[in-house]
């Protein structure tokens, strides 16, 4: 990777992505609640750095 990344930036390029490639049943759906996790996260960390808490 030449260019600078963010942790946030990780979030949307790797990690909000990994539902899409489960195949199984059990798994998709833990990757399913763990996505509306990293949601919420965001959310809330979006709200604190804008000040709007």
């Amino acid at each position: 990777m030449t260019e600078k990344s963010t942790s946030i930036h990780h979030f949307y390029e790797k990690l909000l992505v990994l539902t899409e490639h489960m195949h199984t049943g059990i798994v998709k759906r833990m990757a399913e609640e763990r996505h509306r996790w990293l949601e919420m996260y965001l959310e809330q960390f979006f709200k604190e750095w804008n000040g709007d808490q």
